[in-house]
């Protein structure tokens, strides 16, 4: 109500400059409109004074020290108000937070009516008073027939019903999702918003940034019906019986609530709770963070001791840090010692394999199946080819030489 009054009156200028009037120099402060809080001693007396207050911090004025200050009753001072509200124009006068005022700091209820019908009556402006259904004693009766008397009447902000202002509204919010995943908004979960808010605006706003809040901390970052009467079942218990009422249509029920019906859900606690359990988690996955930093810290520290181990038994360091890799791989957990002792058992194993392979190595160029089949790609016979590659000796040149 305070917010949806606030955004109106902003689109008014509070003070207007008046300059001339009719081509007259005419010099005049007016102001369009005053709102004021009920003050904290929930007295009328802090009333007046709050108006008289709120005009000098406004106009720089000192009405408070004339008339605020000394033994001002509350019917003096109700008459200065009307004189200030005629020589500064006032436009409109609205009292917010009616329900603080105290029956007993004030006189009772009937005292209290009757400074709200003298101040309707001697002010001269239209008066709006807002408040919680808390504050209703005030504005009934004597109160409620003088303020119809004079045209201005009354209205009750009732919650909204399941229509089309309904509709207009979750559409409106819809899109203000914090989640990873956009949910479209549906049917079931536009029932399911009202079925735990009755339509109440305030605890609608909040139920629809704690369900959020609850499937970013849980990980599921999208909202579902389930979650909206988990979160509603587990953090509006205080305004349960209420909306219960307001379910059932139980007028007797309603009525003995009282102020509950506004009753403001406690969304900072709600708040920080979840932040104080993403703070936890958050410190956990941290420790975690470091212990796995840790670890790898340790195994990367065997894993150098063991490459400079073997380099220092002249192993060379590609060799060392690549064998080292692989039985680090093969099996976790070893120490320096049995890393290096099973590094030069691979490496022994990988020497005798290439001696082997060495020895089985025979040289093709002296294989004389393999310079026959080459002779028969050229249609020699194998004696042509032997004898061309000298493995067969000319027999007339043998018996030249004896002679």
């Amino acid at each position: 109500k305070t917010t949806a009054i606030n955004r109106v009156l902003s689109l008014y200028p509070q003070v207007i400059v008046h300059k001339n009037y009719k081509g007259i120099n005419f010099s005049m402060y007016q102001v369009s409109w005053l709102k004021l809080d009920c003050p904290f001693d929930g007295s009328l007396k802090g009333l007046c004074i709050e108006f008289f207050r709120k005009l000098d911090d406004i106009l720089g004025t000192d009405y408070s020290k004339k008339f605020a200050i000394g033994r001002k009753t509350v019917d003096n001072m109700l008459s200065v108000m009307s004189q200030v509200a005629r020589n500064i124009g006032l436009g409109l006068l609205i009292i917010d937070e009616i329900q603080h005022l105290s029956r007993a700091k004030s006189g009772g209820d009937q005292k209290m009516l009757n400074f709200f019908v003298t101040l309707v009556n001697t002010i001269g402006v239209p008066v709006i008073l807002v408040g919680t259904p808390a504050g209703l004693s005030i504005l009934q009766s004597e109160f409620r027939q003088a303020r119809r008397g004079s045209g201005q009447g009354d209205m009750i902000w009732e919650r909204l019903n399941m229509d089309k202002n309904w509709d207009l509204l979750i559409n409106a919010i819809w899109d203000y999702q914090w989640t990873k995943k956009h949910v479209p908004l549906t049917e079931e979960l536009s029932n399911a918003f009202y079925e735990e808010s009755q339509g109440i605006i305030d605890i609608f706003v909040k139920l629809y940034a704690m369900a959020q809040i609850q499937a970013i901390t849980d990980g599921t970052e999208f909202i579902t019906t389930q979650s909206i009467k988990q979160v509603a079942n587990k953090h509006l218990q205080l305004v349960k019986p209420f909306l219960t009422a307001l379910k059932t249509n139980d007028v007797r029920k309603l009525a003995s609530f009282g102020d509950l019906c506004t009753v403001d859900v406690n969304f900072l606690d709600f708040i920080n709770g979840e932040r104080a359990s993403v703070d936890l988690q958050m410190k956990i996955e941290a420790l975690k963070r470091t212990q796995r930093k840790k670890e790898q810290e340790v195994h990367l520290s065997v894993k150098e001791q063991a490459v400079l181990k073997l380099i220092d038994l002249k192993v060379e360091a590609e060799i060392a840090q690549a064998t080292v890799e692989k039985v680090m791989e093969e099996k976790d957990g070893l120490d320096v010692n049995e890393i290096v002792i099973k590094v030069i058992q691979s490496i022994a194993v990988s020497d005798k394999r290439e001696k082997k392979r060495k020895k089985a190595k025979v040289s093709v160029d002296d294989d004389l199946r393999i310079l026959v089949a080459e002779g028969r790609k050229e249609n020699k016979t194998a004696y042509e080819i032997l004898k061309e590659k000298g493995y067969i000796k000319d027999y007339e040149s043998d018996f030249c030489k004896v002679g």
